[in-house]
Protein backbone atom coordinates (compact mmCIF):
# COMPACT_ATOMS: atom_id res chain seq x y z
CA UNK A 1 0.00 0.00 0.00
CA UNK A 2 1.09 3.17 -1.14
CA UNK A 3 -0.49 6.55 0.15
CA UNK A 4 1.51 9.92 -0.45
CA UNK A 5 0.02 12.43 1.94
CA UNK A 6 1.22 15.57 0.04
CA UNK A 7 0.15 14.04 -3.08
CA UNK A 8 -2.78 15.93 -5.59
CA UNK A 9 -5.39 13.37 -7.03
CA UNK A 10 -6.79 14.79 -10.47
CA UNK A 11 -9.73 14.04 -12.28
CA UNK A 12 -8.85 12.95 -16.19
CA UNK A 13 -11.15 14.61 -17.81
CA UNK A 14 -10.99 11.70 -20.72
CA UNK A 15 -11.78 8.57 -18.70
CA UNK A 16 -13.22 10.28 -15.66
CA UNK A 17 -10.78 8.28 -13.79
CA UNK A 18 -8.18 9.77 -10.97
CA UNK A 19 -4.51 9.69 -11.02
CA UNK A 20 -2.00 11.22 -8.65
CA UNK A 21 1.01 11.93 -10.47
CA UNK A 22 3.53 12.22 -7.94
CA UNK A 23 2.27 8.60 -6.42
CA UNK A 24 3.12 7.48 -10.00
CA UNK A 25 6.57 9.26 -9.80
CA UNK A 26 7.22 7.17 -6.27
CA UNK A 27 6.48 3.63 -7.26
CA UNK A 28 8.49 4.20 -10.90
CA UNK A 29 11.50 5.26 -8.46
CA UNK A 30 10.31 2.17 -6.34
CA UNK A 31 10.80 -0.02 -9.08
CA UNK A 32 14.15 1.45 -10.00
CA UNK A 33 15.20 1.44 -6.53
CA UNK A 34 14.30 -2.40 -6.68
CA UNK A 35 16.04 -3.17 -10.02
CA UNK A 36 19.26 -0.95 -8.65
CA UNK A 37 19.79 -2.43 -5.53
CA UNK A 38 18.95 -6.06 -6.34
CA UNK A 39 20.83 -5.62 -9.33
CA UNK A 40 17.74 -8.37 -10.72
CA UNK A 41 15.02 -7.11 -12.82
CA UNK A 42 11.70 -6.07 -10.64
CA UNK A 43 10.07 -9.53 -12.17
CA UNK A 44 12.99 -11.77 -10.40
CA UNK A 45 13.82 -10.52 -7.06
CA UNK A 46 10.64 -12.75 -5.35
CA UNK A 47 13.39 -15.62 -6.25
CA UNK A 48 16.41 -13.53 -4.39
CA UNK A 49 14.08 -13.02 -1.08
CA UNK A 50 14.34 -16.38 0.57
CA UNK A 51 17.17 -18.78 0.15
CA UNK A 52 14.97 -21.72 -0.29
CA UNK A 53 13.12 -20.34 -2.95
CA UNK A 54 14.51 -22.15 -5.77
CA UNK A 55 14.45 -25.22 -4.07
CA UNK A 56 11.02 -25.52 -3.89
CA UNK A 57 11.10 -24.59 -7.78
CA UNK A 58 9.29 -21.96 -7.48
CA UNK A 59 8.27 -20.07 -11.11
CA UNK A 60 7.51 -16.33 -10.77
CA UNK A 61 7.55 -14.65 -14.15
CA UNK A 62 4.70 -11.67 -13.53
CA UNK A 63 5.10 -9.28 -11.09
CA UNK A 64 2.08 -6.21 -10.52
CA UNK A 65 1.51 -3.05 -9.50
CA UNK A 66 -2.36 -2.64 -8.64
CA UNK A 67 -4.43 0.93 -8.28
CA UNK A 68 -7.97 1.35 -7.84
CA UNK A 69 -7.87 3.91 -10.96
CA UNK A 70 -7.79 3.79 -14.84
CA UNK A 71 -5.68 7.13 -14.90
CA UNK A 72 -3.69 5.92 -12.37
CA UNK A 73 -2.47 3.41 -14.23
CA UNK A 74 -1.56 5.17 -17.37
CA UNK A 75 0.53 7.60 -14.91
CA UNK A 76 2.49 4.80 -13.79
CA UNK A 77 3.21 3.57 -16.85
CA UNK A 78 4.18 6.68 -18.32
CA UNK A 79 6.80 7.16 -15.36
CA UNK A 80 7.95 3.78 -15.93
CA UNK A 81 8.70 4.51 -19.65
CA UNK A 82 10.09 7.43 -18.92
CA UNK A 83 13.28 5.46 -16.85
CA UNK A 84 12.78 2.42 -19.46
CA UNK A 85 11.40 0.12 -16.81
CA UNK A 86 8.45 -1.15 -19.04
CA UNK A 87 10.92 -3.41 -21.06
CA UNK A 88 8.77 -7.09 -22.67
CA UNK A 89 11.52 -8.65 -20.33
CA UNK A 90 10.29 -6.88 -17.01
CA UNK A 91 6.42 -8.75 -17.13
CA UNK A 92 5.45 -5.87 -15.05
CA UNK A 93 1.39 -5.84 -14.86
CA UNK A 94 -0.65 -2.85 -13.56
CA UNK A 95 -3.81 -2.76 -13.46
CA UNK A 96 -6.81 -1.74 -11.41
CA UNK A 97 -7.89 -4.08 -8.45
Amino acid sequence: VLDVVNGQEQLDPVSQSYGNVLEAEIVACLVQFINETARVPFNLLASFLCDDMNSKNIVLNRNGIITPYNYQVKLIEQQLMQRNLLQQQQKIEIGTG
